[in-house]
């Protein structure tokens, strides 16, 4: 098998914390003449699943991520190039973007397996995040959040703020590590300044500008899977997510763990958490 992924069609990977905004930013991308995102098909759990497979079919032995070879690596990229190739021939498109918010779980792995990618780091402030989780789950906790919501059986907030702590860490971490094909976006400012925002990111992406991403993402045609469902029915960008966690109840956060989201939250350019 051989890849025919090149230089110029190096797949793109938003990372982000669930509810961040990351379905809207995929519209937006997918607006684009030369850019597919589907619904989240979670490549980096997949790329994981063959890496571990692979070596006990051939080998019989299982391997480290750091142990793993080149000829595994091309492989695993392989095995998806069988899976995008025929999707961007059915989009008529030359790029591929994942969204995936549990991709988080795999980017060494994601890394090395497609060292030309592109990553986009997304954020959105920790209590607007945390409302909106909450709000999302209503009707059962989300899957990615629940070995967090366990650890504050009384306090879902704070177990969704260590949640946010650690997910949005690990991702600058990345960030940092890989600044050459990383580029970050927060939430707050896409909505704010949708155009702005995102000719920076097609000038990251190599791409040319096309204004259609920020005036008719919402009223294009995208693929379902999962995300945030509620936007199919949004016609317009609008901002009236911005500061729904003020609501929340403040007061009964630990002072260590508002001063954990504190530092995160400098780093990223946010204001701090302020309790009572």
């Amino acid at each position: 098998m051989t890849t025919s992924l090149g230089h110029d069609r190096s797949p793109v990977f938003v990372l982000s914390h669930a509810r961040s905004g990351s379905t809207l930013l995929r519209y937006m991308l997918d607006s684009h003449p030369d850019v597919a995102s589907p619904g989240e098909v979670v490549l980096g759990q997949l790329c994981s699943w063959l890496v571990r497979a692979l070596p006990r079919l051939r080998l019989g032995a299982d391997l480290n991520v750091e142990d793993i070879g080149p000829e595994l690596l091309r492989e695993t990229r392989d095995y998806i190039g069988l899976m995008m190739d025929p999707y961007l021939k059915r989009k008529g498109k030359k790029i591929w973007c994942d969204k995936s918010p549990a991709n988080l779980e795999h980017l060494p792995l994601l890394a090395k397996i497609f060292p030309e990618a592109r990553f986009i780091c997304l954020y959105r402030s920790c209590l607007d995040v945390v409302d909106s989780c909450l709000e999302e789950s209503r009707g059962g906790y989300m899957m990615e959040l629940q070995e967090y919501i366990v650890r504050y059986p009384g306090s879902f907030v704070q177990g969704m703020m260590e949640s946010w702590i650690d997910r949005s860490t690990r991702l600058i971490v990345f960030e940092t590590d890989h600044h050459q094909i990383s580029h970050r976006i927060r939430y707050e400012d896409l909505v704010r300044n949708p155009k702005p925002t995102l000719m920076q990111l097609c000038r990251f992406l190599k791409l040319e500008w096309h204004e259609e991403m920020a005036t008719k993402a919402l009223q294009i045609e995208h693929d379902t899977g999962g995300g945030d469902q509620k936007i199919r029915a949004e016609r317009e960008i609008h901002q009236r997510s911005i500061g729904t966690g003020s609501r929340l109840p403040l007061d009964s956060l630990p002072v260590p763990l508002v001063g954990r989201a504190n530092q995160v939250l400098k780093s990223l350019g946010y204001q701090a958490i302020r309790r009572g």
